[in-house]
C-alpha cells in the first residue's frame, strides 16, 4: 500500500536536527516579536504632536444615546478635530475631483460644509491625512459629552444662541 509506511521506518524530517531546526526558528520568531514589543513606544507617546487643528479625547467608559437607550461605550484615546469642516477646507478636496461640489450657491468659507455623503466624507479624512477617519458614533458622542455626559456641549441645560438649530439664521459666525 502506498498510502502506508512500512512498520519500523522513519520520515526522512525525524529526527534531532530538523526538530531542533524547527524549534529554532520558533526561538527566533518570538525573539523578534518580543523585541519588536518591547521597543516600540506607547500608544499615547506614538505621535509626538497632535494634528493641527485637533483635540485629544482620552480612552475610557462614556455614556451614549439617550433616555431608555443610554449605555456605556469604551473608547481608545483619538484625535478629533476642534471644529467643524468647513466650506474652505472641504473646497480644496472638491478641486482635486475628490467628490463633487454639495452645494449649488456656495456658502461663506468659514460655515460648516453640509450634504457631504458618508463615503465623501470619509474620502475626505483620507485626503486630509492618510490615517485619519471618521470617528464611531461613540468616538462622536464620547467627544460631544466629555467625561461628565454633559447632554450638549456646553453643559446639561439648552442655551439659545449656542448652536444652529431648527433652521434659525446664523448667529454664531
Amino acid at each position: 500500500d502506498m498510502l502506508t509506511r512500512p512498520t519500523g521506518a522513519q520520515p526522512a524530517w525525524s529526527g534531532p536536527w530538523p526538530r531542533r531546526a524547527a524549534l529554532a526558528a520558533i526561538g527566533l520568531v518570538a525573539l523578534a516579536v518580543a523585541l519588536w514589543t518591547a521597543t516600540r513606544p506607547p500608544p499615547e507617546s506614538r505621535t509626538s504632536q497632535p494634528p493641527t487643528g485637533t483635540v485629544l479625547v482620552p480612552g475610557g467608559r462614556y455614556l451614549v444615546g439617550g433616555g431608555r437607550e443610554a449605555s456605556l461605550a469604551s473608547t481608545d484615546s483619538f484625535y478629533i478635530d476642534s471644529t467643524e469642516v468647513t466650506v474652505s477646507a472641504y473646497e480644496g478636496f472638491v478641486g482635486t475631483g475628490g467628490a463633487p461640489a454639495p452645494w449649488q450657491v456656495r456658502p461663506p468659507d468659514s460655515w460648516p460644509i453640509t450634504g457631504v455623503l458618508w463615503a465623501e466624507a470619509q474620502a475626505f479624512c483620507r485626503w486630509r491625512d492618510s490615517v485619519a477617519r471618521l470617528p464611531t458614533e461613540a468616538e462622536w458622542e464620547a467627544a460631544a459629552r466629555g467625561p461628565d455626559a454633559r447632554r450638549y456641549p456646553w453643559g446639561n441645560d439648552w442655551q439659545p444662541g449656542r448652536a444652529n438649530v431648527a433652521r434659525v439664521t446664523d448667529t454664531l459666525a
